[in-house]
């Protein structure tokens, strides 16, 4: 998450700092830090926010088409996989999963696996057995 999106987001909902700092349960002070220095805004406050943003998107979008909303929970170190592979993608958290998603609900299983298994294995997918249990004497 990038730290003017943040800036951003607080100034078009007319929101301080200091109503920030309450939400995440951190000082004014700790938040005026995430929000301009280098170190970034933490996991932990990362994912807080992002649930705020989300409940003002919807706030906003109520009474137009919205079927669902999707909140996921992951560890740190895969939110930390996240978040990389969403900046080598240029993109927002949330647009890079939305894309991800709606992408992966399209394709059939099979060649997901296939390309899942050729990262992993350089032989190709036949759909057949392999192991040696199933292999002739």
């Amino acid at each position: 998450m990038k730290q003017d999106d943040v800036k951003d987001w607080l100034k078009e909902n007319n929101r301080t700092r200091a109503w920030l700092a309450d939400q995440c349960e951190a000082a004014t002070q700790t938040v005026n830090n995430w929000l301009s220095t280098d170190r970034g805004i933490p996991n932990k406050a990362v994912i807080i926010i992002e649930r705020l943003m989300e409940a003002d998107r919807i706030r906003e979008t109520e009474g137009t088409k919205i079927a669902h909303a999707l909140t996921l929970e992951f560890s740190s170190e895969d939110f930390d996989a996240i978040e990389e592979a969403a900046h080598r993608a240029d993109k927002k958290i949330r647009t890079w999963a939305t894309d991800t998603l709606r992408n992966m609900a399209t394709r059939k299983p099979e060649d997901i696996f296939r390309e899942l298994q050729a990262a992993e294995d350089p032989e190709p997918y036949t759909g057949k057995k392999t192991n040696a249990e199933d292999k002739p004497a």
